[in-house]
């Protein structure tokens, strides 16, 4: 194993499960370029009976204050998620026969100074010490780091990272982006003269999805992402809790009134996010960008894809930020936003989807690599 390349993993966390993958290095178009090799493992994270991740306000405040109160239950919880990270790679290890590996991790949430560890989060349990101890999980089951993990990356940002290194990436070919992905949660990040910028970290001053409030009252996280849209709509459809799950986009389809309602303000809200960000980005005196792009991805940007779908989720998101744009025009005396607009309609390209669902694992293997 000395005389050969370590195997290159990316793992993506999310807010109820884990993914790693595979990842090789490649040329294509004289550049370096990256894909998914054929071994990966997924696993759900355990919830334990009594864990609820702590408020947002109250972990803010511990946070500033620098005094993180951190529970028993939340302690396991972490446990739990450092535990199943542990299992994913090292299944992935022994795919590929290997125990030597290199390994990018990115995971949801604000991480410490040292980005080892995660002192924020919306939906599971903080974990400052989280690579000290899943190294340590790793040497147990025998596995070889043959250089120690960087970093915790930032989700959002390593969706950037892949869409930009990636074979077909959708930052591959453009010098500034926005991208927003819907999963479990949001993921946001930019691409500013090529390079990608995260939208996280302590100290940003962009409100991120998962806390910016939309104008219905909660954030656009609560109701748009992918797991949020579905869950909406099963409360809204009285949908019992046992049943088995429904989907908004496919009893829309069947000409449910709830469905095809909700989807409407599911695509409203989605354009009102993007509208922010661009408006915000054009007013800003210092950082004015002109977006080449904006990228919808993960299983959000799969139902934006989707032709059967698109007169009831793209259509609608399209035609309401259009809309949007040309009020901003007249209402903010903005008119660098009719970059974005061709007469009355979006120009074309603005918003495309990508089919690179592990986006956040080559983006994490990229990193890993750096």
């Amino acid at each position: 194993m000395a005389n050969k390349e370590p195997l290159l993993l990316g793992v993506d966390g999310g807010a109820t499960g884990i993914r790693c993958h595979e990842v090789r290095r490649m040329q294509a178009d004289g550049r370096d370029a990256y894909q998914l090799g054929e071994a990966h493992a997924e696993m759900s994270y355990p919830r334990l009976d009594g864990f609820a991740p702590v408020d947002p306000g109250v972990q803010r405040r511990q946070l500033d204050d620098d005094q993180l109160q951190i529970d028993p239950i939340e302690a396991r919880q972490a446990d739990a998620w450092i535990e199943t990270t542990a299992t994913v790679v090292a299944r992935v290890a022994e795919q590929c026969g290997a125990k030597q590996v290199r390994i990018g991790i990115g995971m949801p949430g604000i991480k410490s100074g040292d980005e080892r560890g995660i002192v924020m989060i919306n939906n599971g349990p903080r974990m400052p010490d989280f690579l000290e101890a899943l190294t340590q999980r790793l040497q147990h089951a025998g596995i070889e780091l043959d250089r120690p993990i960087r970093r915790i990356g930032d989700d959002g940002a390593y969706c950037g990272v892949g869409e930009a290194h990636a074979e077909g990436g959708l930052f591959r070919d453009i010098q500034n982006g926005y991208y927003i992905g819907g999963g479990t949660g949001l993921a946001e990040c930019l691409l500013i003269d090529g390079n990608v910028v995260p939208m996280s970290g302590r100290h940003c001053s962009i409100p991120r999805a998962w806390e910016l409030i939309c104008p219905l009252g909660v954030t656009y996280e609560k109701l748009i992402s992918a797991a949020s849209m579905n869950a909406v709509y099963q409360s809204l459809a009285n949908v019992p809790v046992d049943a088995e799950q429904r989907f908004p986009e496919r009893d829309a389809m069947g000409g449910d009134p709830v469905a095809r309602s909700w989807l409407q303000m599911a695509a409203t809200l989605w354009a009102h996010l993007v509208a922010q960000r661009l408006v915000h980005f054009c007013r800003e005196s210092e950082t004015k960008i002109r977006f080449d792009r904006v990228v919808i991805g993960q299983r959000a940007g799969q139902l934006f894809n989707d032709a059967q779908y698109r007169a009831l989720f793209a259509e609608p998101i399209e035609t309401t930020l259009a809309h949007i744009l040309k009020q901003q025009v007249k209402a903010q005396s903005m008119p660098a936003l009719l970059d974005y607009l061709d007469g009355s309609r979006l120009r074309e390209g603005l918003l495309v989807a990508s089919n690179l669902r592990a986006a956040p694992a080559i983006g994490a293997a990229v990193d890993a690599m750096r």
